[in-house]
């Protein structure tokens, strides 16, 4: 790909080498972590993208693909849930958000019940002084 485009993949917060911002100062939440991947691609200027989506990153990208459809040249998904069957188990919280999304079937906070666990999760990663990708049990 790098021969015929230019090629960015950052790390997104709490993942890779990129910092750790704590829970209470950043959004760590798949819509979140979209909010950081466009401001950093609108901070360096690209406006039309290919986006690559992989295992636990494709729902930021499909976030970022469904905001601003217009700068989207395509999709390419490997590893990365886009259909009920690919869910298992671990997704049982975010069907039921799916199925309920009024203000009842949300988690503490407000937040549907995925991101919310999302969250949990994430904030254990960073107690733990872990860095690098969560990965699911």
């Amino acid at each position: 790909m790098a021969e015929v485009s230019r090629v960015i993949a950052p790390d997104l917060p709490g993942f890779g080498f990129s910092a750790v911002p704590g829970v209470d100062s950043y959004d760590y939440t798949f819509a979140g972590l979209a909010d950081t991947v466009e401001a950093f691609l609108d901070r360096i200027g690209v406006r039309k993208f290919f986006v690559y989506l992989h295992d636990f990153g494709a729902p930021v990208g499909y976030h970022l693909a469904t905001r601003h459809p217009e700068r989207i040249l395509g999709l390419i998904v490997q590893n990365g849930n886009a259909h009920e069957e690919g869910l298992g188990a671990p997704w049982n919280s975010a069907r039921a958000f799916w199925a309920d999304p009024s203000p009842g079937g949300r988690g503490p906070g407000g937040r549907g019940r995925a991101d919310h666990l999302f969250r949990l999760r994430q904030q254990a990663h960073v107690a733990q002084g872990r860095r690098g990708h969560l990965h699911r049990r």
